[in-house]
């Protein structure tokens, strides 16, 4: 799976409790940037994230300008999009969430289709 937006590992759905160790026959790697530590940020169900820059910079001119590119140097989520689209695929279940208090139930984010589905309460 591919996300081109980022993750935000502190997401209570990338949480590896549970989880054994990665396969032996995994090639892929985390890489550290700008707020992400692979050390600290990958575990055993994030287990790859790189990001890849030279294309963006090539159409800005070599800039990475914060007003026009709202976004981190690294694989860090800094809008949610990518953390979302990553959970659809890969979150875990997670009690007592709620979106600003609203909608208050258990994150259900694993594959049913293309949708992450909520239980709400």
């Amino acid at each position: 799976m591919y996300i081109y937006a980022g993750i935000w590992p502190e997401s209570k759905v990338f949480n590896d409790h549970g989880l054994g160790p990665i396969p032996q026959r995994w090639r892929g790697k985390c890489e550290s940037g700008e707020q992400f530590n692979a050390k600290i940020h990958c575990n055993n169900k994030l287990i790859g994230a790189k990001y890849y820059l030279s294309g963006l910079l090539a159409e800005t001119g070599g800039k990475f300008n914060r007003t026009i590119i709202q976004d981190f140097k690294s694989n860090r989520d800094a809008i949610g999009h990518g953390t979302h689209t990553a959970t659809i695929a890969g979150g875990s279940f997670v009690p007592n969430v709620s979106f600003y208090g609203l909608a208050r139930g258990t994150d259900i984010a694993k594959t049913f289709g293309f949708h992450s589905l909520k239980k709400l309460t």
